[in-house]
């Protein structure tokens, strides 16, 4: 029993150096590609904020469109049922 409970901490104390050895080698080798990655989209999320009046148009079209689907759905299912 007391063997199982050595290996077991073993194993976690193992695991736990893997993974902070991995994040220390994201951190160190792939910062600069995770970082080139990701450009284009914090440049888009700054124009973005820059101007929340964009953001508004994109949300009030999305539910202009939206409201007039669901009426047509509303349509099709008020003529299958009579009503």
């Amino acid at each position: 029993m007391n063997t199982r409970i050595r290996r077991l901490g073993l194993a976690l104390v193992l695991c736990y150096v893997a993974a902070f050895a991995m994040l220390n080698y994201v951190q160190v080798f792939r910062a600069e590609s995770l970082n080139e990655h990701l450009r284009e989209f914090r440049a888009k999320r700054a124009e973005l904020a820059a101007d929340p009046g964009i953001v508004d148009a994109v949300l009030a079209d999305g539910a202009n469109r939206a409201r007039e689907a669901a009426a047509a759905t509303m349509d099709e299912v008020r003529k299958a049922m009579h009503i």
